[in-house]
């Protein structure tokens, strides 16, 4: 468990704040941060969180309500600890913000480098709730999501809202 809170004690008692440092720290551990579609270094980017190989938009309203539940999800006394905390904060500021790294797939030096997932004429995939179905000549396979980070990204906008069963030809 990670916090991002600290208490101050002052002489009309103990209060928790946000340290700015420690947020910063937890928001780029849990996957957020920005994404440049462009090779121009001075070009903003979009806030985002890569979670298992699944790059999910954000803006600050997502990013805090990701966090309280976050913190509501702790048990007590961090948990009240941590949304006094946040009640005291108000919202994540824009110069939180811009101190999270920035994710790119071009070739920004600054950049941290995002692959993403590509079809080829050897094996196409597709993502579905539950699971990749990779395609290629010889098999039809499907496997976790979660095994995306060994190939790559994909966007949370690409994986199709079902779920899929692949059945032996036998059955």
């Amino acid at each position: 468990m990670r916090v991002f809170w600290e208490c101050n004690q002052t002489t009309k008692g103990t209060t928790w704040r946000i340290n700015r440092l420690f947020m910063y720290q937890f928001l780029e551990e849990n996957g957020f941060g920005t994404f440049r579609e462009s090779s121009k270094r001075t070009i903003e980017g979009n806030l985002i969180q890569i979670d298992e190989g699944v790059v999910r938009p954000h803006t600050l309203r997502s990013i805090r309500k990701w966090v309280l539940r976050y913190v509501d999800s702790l048990s007590d006394p961090d948990r009240d600890n941590g949304l006094e905390a946040l009640v005291r904060y108000g919202d994540l500021k824009e110069d939180l913000i811009t101190f999270l790294p920035v994710y790119s797939s071009s070739t920004v030096e600054q950049d941290k480098p995002v692959k993403f997932v590509q079809d080829d004429y050897k094996v196409s995939r597709i993502p579905f709730k539950n699971g990749v179905v990779e395609i290629t000549q010889e098999h039809i396979t499907v496997y976790p999501i979660r095994s995306l980070t060994d190939r790559g990204c994909i966007w949370e906008t690409q994986i199709n809202g079902n779920e899929i069963e692949i059945q032996n030809d036998s059955e």
